[in-house]
């Protein structure tokens, strides 16, 4: 038994076929919504890990690149980046199983489409941003972009950025100790008269 269905073609007509619709099953895998939007949650779950570095970089532009080597990366964006990783694999993994594939297969693969005349931009973009995935310069600016999502939706009031300032209680704990959850629409069920 081989090692993969595209050692078991033997025509190089046959072979570039075969990339091209290992390409086209791809495309339709990793573009689904179950397989982007695992690592949209992802990306967005852990966009504050890196919230500290976007605030640094918050004068970039789309066009800037954030991984200039005088930013120092802690050891918290590459754990990470390694969470990421194995997701990013094991996900794959799945589909490349699927293909009766392995990794490194599957990626030459790829990369030998590159290569074919008959490859369309949009596939060139998909095999780029692929490829891309796994590199951690990649990954670091995705999640700077992401942290800055975040803090502009924080500023804009639209997500909890911690505790805010309320009224303390007073010695009694009794008067005060609700009223400044009243401005966060936080009502006990009493009336502020009835308390008195």
């Amino acid at each position: 038994m081989s090692e993969s269905k595209y050692e078991d073609l033997d025509t190089e007509e046959a072979k570039t076929d075969y990339q091209q619709a290992l390409l086209k099953r791809a495309m339709s895998y990793c573009w689904s919504e179950a397989f982007l939007g695992r690592f949209r949650r992802f990306f967005s779950e852990n966009a504050g890990v890196f919230e500290d570095h976007a605030r640094e970089h918050m004068n970039f532009t789309k066009t800037e690149d954030c991984s200039t080597p005088t930013v120092e990366h802690d050891l918290n964006h590459h754990k990470c980046f390694a969470e990421y990783l194995e997701m990013f694999e094991s996900t794959l993994e799945a589909f490349v199983e699927e293909e009766g594939s392995t990794s490194a297969d599957f990626f030459q693969q790829l990369s030998d489409c590159k290569e074919n005349p008959r490859i369309t931009p949009e596939e060139n973009l998909f095999i780029q941003c692929l490829l891309a995935s796994a590199d951690y310069e990649s990954f670091y600016s995705v999640m700077i972009k992401e942290a800055k999502k975040l803090i502009v939706m924080k500023n804009a009031g639209k997500i909890y950025d911690g505790p805010t300032e309320i009224a303390s209680p007073t010695a009694e704990g009794k008067e005060g100790d609700l009223d400044g959850f009243e401005d966060l629409g936080i009502d006990d069920g009493e009336s502020k008269d009835a308390r008195k």
